[in-house]
């Protein structure tokens, strides 16, 4: 509804801290496999690593769905990797909050219609169908900048509080 989503004192939910792998690379609070540490550009590098890309030791997110275009079998095992981790954690939120839409947004979601694709790929495995059905999954309109925005809504809404 076009309002910044808040819990218990006004703030907002962790769903980075959801943990997909507990087996997974541990991230700054310690927690093992965690949504926010899988599904970024630096996760996207070093699962693209892991599936023996190669690469200098600057290569962007932006540099690996290029060479998934060009038929990189480790880049296109990456990104397959990050839609599943992100098709995992929108279905675990779909399942229990019946969403109706799941937006990427962060520097991820730069990648566009291939991580999209990705994500939708593996959704129904992690979704009841009838929820599945009724939720789509599309790109944040403010890309990389909807957690400033959020951040900066919730703080003009604190500053009208008397």
């Amino acid at each position: 509804n076009r309002e910044p989503v808040t819990g218990r004192d006004g703030q907002p939910p962790e769903i980075g801290a959801i943990c997909l792998d507990p087996d997974g690379p541990v991230n700054y609070s310690g927690v093992p496999g965690t949504f926010e540490r899988l599904a970024c550009a630096s996760g996207i590098v070093e699962t693209y690593r892991n599936f023996g890309g190669m690469g200098d030791s600057g290569i962007s997110p932006k540099e690996i769905f290029q060479y998934a275009a060009e038929g990189d079998p480790a880049a296109e095992s990456a990104i397959d990797r990050e839609g599943r981790y992100i098709a995992q954690a929108f279905g675990m939120m779909i399942n229990l909050l019946n969403l109706d839409a799941c937006l990427v947004g962060g520097g991820i979601s730069a990648a566009g219609q291939p991580l999209l694709d990705a994500v939708r790929k593996h959704l129904p495995s992690f979704t009841w169908p009838n929820l599945y059905r009724k939720c789509q999954v599309l790109l944040a309109q403010l890309g990389n900048d909807a957690g400033l925005i959020g951040a900066a809504a919730m703080a003009a809404r604190r500053m009208e509080q008397p």
